[in-house]
């Protein structure tokens, strides 16, 4: 999904300055998009609930900035990723307290 939207988000026009500013889009995607989703594919793969908290943290600013745009039909994929971190947190916390320790 975040390269969906990093792809979405870059503009395609020409001009003086516009490869400094898709150099600063593309960082900001990167780091606001990218990486969360990475940390939460680590997060569900070593079980650790809390870097999917971190990757909630995360990518919760940009999610805030994407979502606010007039586009009806991004609003929901900027938001699904949010909701998939809190929901895989709470539920790695469940499994957690339900298995027994040996």
């Amino acid at each position: 999904m975040g390269l969906y939207l990093w792809k979405d988000y870059l503009p395609q026009h020409q001009g003086d300055n516009i490869k400094v500013w898709l150099d600063i889009l593309r960082i900001e995607h990167l780091i606001f998009l990218y990486i969360p989703s990475m940390i939460a594919l680590v997060a569900s793969i070593f079980y650790k609930p809390y870097l999917m908290v971190l990757a909630f943290l995360l990518s919760l600013p940009v999610t805030r900035f994407l979502g606010v745009n007039g586009f009806i039909d991004t609003f929901p994929l900027v938001y699904y990723p949010l909701i998939c971190y809190l929901v895989s947190f709470f539920l790695m916390l469940v499994i957690k307290e339900e298995v027994p320790k040996n």
